[in-house]
């Protein structure tokens, strides 16, 4: 499978790397000029602005590494990624005019592969990024986010508002722009999908806003682009490393449903803060089965008694008044 690490036990999960291809070092052709991430196997277009593949396999200038766009080597391998995140005109005019589509936000994203569809679990994000370089075109911002994506999507005409707030995961909060063109600058974030998705976006897809700017030189025509460059991507499920690190309500996922006495049930929680919870498991006839005490943030309850063929009904009830309700059919 492309693009797996080693697994290392952490908590109940191993980071294995879910991101296929994520130092971008296999391709199905070298790069020989700009807007060709597709080239790199996993990797592709999200919005209608152009992202760069560059490798030192090519001979073009444009491409290789180094490339006229700075002096930066790769953080891993032989290749990298290229995108300018932001086109703004001074001081902080997102629209820019885009022939027949109008005027619209020119922000170039990155898209990538999963190697397995996501778990209801908590997962972390790392990648690093380096500022290109710096002249009278530049501007530098803290604008980093993430989407999910069940399915591959495509945004042509990214006019305001550019993308549903909800679906934004923001992964660099620090509110200080990044303007190293020396070293190479980790981002990273934690973050609970809901399960089943196949891809992922990086950009800046957050509300303007909540963008910060900096211009480091002027030019007369107000027009600036983010410039960076993005290597050495991870995505992996993480338990005891998110605990806290992000915003969710208290919730229940059930897992193996239909159980069996050789595949159990199996409840995770996730509670918010203080929180104490209880899960409460009934029959068809309404008798108590079941009643579980939860305190922790994050927890993965295995119900390993045998029950008998059936359906049950369970109960979720938090301290912060979340309730959910819902049916487990037992099979042997």
């Amino acid at each position: 499978m492309l693009g797996v690490q080693c697994c290392v036990p952490t908590g109940v999960f191993c980071q294995t790397n879910l991101v296929v291809n994520p130092d971008v070092e296999i391709y199905d052709t070298c790069p020989d000029a700009v807007g060709q991430i597709s080239r790199a196997i996993g990797w592709w277009q999200y919005s209608i602005a152009t992202v760069d593949y560059l490798n030192s396999c090519s001979s073009n200038l444009t491409v290789t590494i180094p490339t006229y766009w700075g002096f930066q080597m790769p953080h891993s391998g032989n290749g990298y990624l290229h995108a300018s995140t932001l086109r703004v005109y001074k001081p902080r005019n997102f629209m820019v005019f885009y022939g027949d589509l109008g005027y619209n936000q020119a922000r170039e994203t990155i898209a990538g592969t999963f190697s397995n569809s996501l778990r209801p679990v908590p997962h972390k994000i790392e990648f690093f990024v380096n500022t290109t370089t710096i002249d009278n075109n530049t501007v530098f911002t803290d604008a980093f986010d993430l989407i999910l994506m069940d399915e591959k999507e495509e945004v042509f005409i990214p006019v305001e508002p550019y993308i549903d707030l909800k679906r934004v995961i923001p992964i660099y909060k620090e509110n200080t722009v990044i303007k190293d063109t020396m070293h190479w600058v980790k981002l990273s974030a934690c973050f609970f999908p809901k399960g089943g998705e196949n891809y992922f976006a990086i950009g800046a897809f957050r509300d303007t806003s909540k963008i910060n700017l900096e211009f480091p030189l002027e030019n007369e025509f107000n027009n600036y682009f983010a410039s960076y460059y993005f290597d050495s991507f991870k995505v992996y499920e993480c338990d005891t490393c998110c605990i806290g690190a992000f915003e969710y309500d208290d919730a229940v996922t059930l897992v193996n449903n239909p159980s069996s006495s050789t595949n159990p049930a199996q409840f995770t929680v996730v509670l918010h803060g203080q929180t104490t919870a209880t899960l409460t498991l009934y029959d068809s006839a309404g008798r108590l089965v079941k009643k579980i005490a939860f305190s922790d943030m994050y927890t993965q309850y295995t119900l390993d008694e045998i029950l008998a063929q059936g359906v049950y009904h369970y109960a979720f009830e938090s301290s912060n008044g979340t309730k959910d309700y819902g049916k487990l059919l037992v099979v042997e």
